[in-house]
Order: structure tokens, then C-alpha cells, then sequence
């Protein structure tokens, strides 16, 4: 059986939402992909499991119009090589790829179309059981993985993730974006944060208070923290550290407290600078 990586040729393709007339070929997809593309992550006994037979047309179409969105991806010939979906709630359900279009970027372009139909419809998040494939997209397009689920399907041991991500569904004051560059600690200590907060926000559900902002640190209902306790909390650290220097919020922004202490002082305008380089010192102390 081939691997997706031994088809040879470029598949053009056009994304579309999905027509009755597609139902065969959405059906044809799903067993192909699970069957020979799963293969690269997954057991024979593994796929097989999972799509033990071929589905119907009737089947595919049955999921299809069930209210939720289906986008595909037409060849030229205008039948359909992959496709995902999109239901009310924000949930994806599949998104799968024939073996002769995988590896081309067709999930990618599909995944994007959808994520630009929810931030359409008001949809704050997004979330989704990836099989060990699909997980490497949808890390690439922002999600965090919630938790691994070791599942028994059909007598057989099979693993997906259920991935979470939220829609910043406004815009910056500026409309521009700032890149910060940070160590590999921070990112590792930020990618786990937004880790914690993707399975917090995904076990509150419709509780959930502060998607739509997009926050990094939050309350446990993901509102934003208030500004001025973050200050307190500063400047309750500062006093019960003798070593600390006075130094107000306002001046460590843009900053990371083990940036070196001439970097610190070029990256911040209205800092002092005598006040910093204490600051940085005695934390890369600790």
C-alpha cells in the first residue's frame, strides 16, 4: 500500500462548500486518508480499527447536513481530494486528505478557511479531537493540546488529542502586530501557560468569560486581571526582597527579567536605568 509521500504531482485545487453531489467522494477521502495516510502515525491493526470498511455516500452526507459547516477541497475535475468541518459550537470533527493531496498544504488552506467562516459567525473557540497527523496541523495553526485520550476502538488501542484554541475576535488599536523575541525558557514556561488555560477554558465551557480577548494571564473564568493588583503584587514582592531595588511596572514592560541589563535599557524608553540594571542583576542572581 503507498505511503502519502509516494504520490507524485501537484493536485490544484479549489475550496468550496460542500454539495450533495460530493457525499461519494467525502465518503471515498475519509477511508483513503485513515487507511494509507494514518499509516505514517499509526498501527495497521490501528487503521484498520478505524475505518474497518469503506462508508457510504449516505453516511457522508448524513454528517454533512447535520447544520454544520463542510468545506472541501475540489481537483480539477471538481470533485473532492479533502475536506473539514465546522460545527455550531465550535467544534471540528474531521479534516481529512486523500493520499494523492496530502502533504501540499490542502489541510492548511481548509483549516483557514474555516477558522475565517467562525471568526465570521462569533465564534470565540475552537476545539477538536486530532489523531497524532492532524495534531501537528492544528499546532501550527495556534491550538494547545488539552489532554492525550487513550481510547479502545473496536478491541484496538488508538491515541488522539483533544486541542483547544481560542478566536481574538478583535482588533488591535493599531491594526499592526509587534514581534518580541524571548528565550527558550520563557516560550517553554508560555507554551505550557497556554496549555493550562486551553483545558481551563475548555472544561468551563459556556463559563468562560474572557475568550474573546485573547489574555495571557487570567482569572480562573479567563477576565482579565485588573492592572492595579498585578502592581500590588509587585510591589508586595519588592518590599519582602531587600535586595530589590524600587522599580515601578511601567518601566519593566517589554521586558524579561533576565534580558541583560544593557539590553533592558536600550529596549525600554522611560526606564532608569541605574534602578534595571540593580533589578536584572539581582535576578539573575536567583
Amino acid at each position: 500500500m503507498p505511503s502519502a509521500g509516494s504520490y507524485i504531482g501537484r493536485v490544484d485545487v479549489t475550496i468550496r462548500a460542500y454539495d450533495p453531489r460530493d457525499a461519494a467522494d467525502l465518503a471515498d477521502v475519509f477511508f483513503r486518508s485513515v487507511r494509507q495516510v494514518a499509516l505514517s502515525a499509526y498501527t495497521a491493526a490501528q487503521v484498520r480499527a478505524w475505518a474497518p470498511e469503506p462508508r457510504t455516500a449516505e453516511w457522508a452526507h448524513g454528517e454533512a447536513s447535520d447544520g454544520r459547516l463542510v468545506l472541501v477541497a475540489a481537483n480539477e475535475d471538481d470533485r473532492p481530494v479533502a475536506y473539514i468541518d465546522l460545527e455550531p459550537d465550535g467544534h471540528i470533527d474531521r479534516v481529512f486528505c486523500a493520499p494523492e493531496a496530502a502533504g501540499q498544504g490542502i489541510a492548511s488552506r481548509l483549516y483557514d478557511a474555516v477558522e475565517a467562516a467562525a471568526r465570521e459567525q462569533g465564534i470565540r473557540r475552537l476545539f477538536t479531537e486530532a489523531s497524532e497527523l492532524a495534531r501537528r496541523l492544528f499546532e501550527r495553526k495556534g491550538f494547545a493540546v488539552v489532554e492525550r485520550q487513550d481510547l479502545v476502538v473496536r478491541g484496538v488501542a488508538i491515541h488522539n488529542y483533544r486541542m483547544a484554541k481560542a478566536l481574538d475576535l478583535t482588533a488591535t488599536k493599531s491594526g499592526r502586530t509587534r514581534v518580541v523575541s524571548i528565550d527558550d525558557e520563557t516560550a517553554a514556561v508560555l507554551r505550557q501557560r497556554k496549555a493550562d488555560q486551553a483545558a481551563g477554558q475548555f472544561h468551563a465551557g459556556d463559563s468562560w468569560r474572557g475568550t474573546k480577548d485573547g489574555y495571557v494571564f487570567t482569572t480562573g473564568w479567563g477576565e482579565p486581571i485588573c492592572p492595579d493588583t498585578v502592581t500590588s503584587l509587585m510591589t508586595k514582592l519588592i518590599h519582602a526582597n531587600e535586595q530589590l531595588p524600587h522599580a515601578c511596572l511601567h518601566d519593566l514592560r517589554h521586558l524579561h527579567a533576565r534580558l541583560a541589563a544593557p539590553l533592558m535599557a536600550t529596549a525600554i524608553r522611560h526606564a532608569n536605568r541605574k534602578d534595571l540594571s540593580k533589578l536584572c542583576a539581582v535576578l539573575q542572581a536567583q
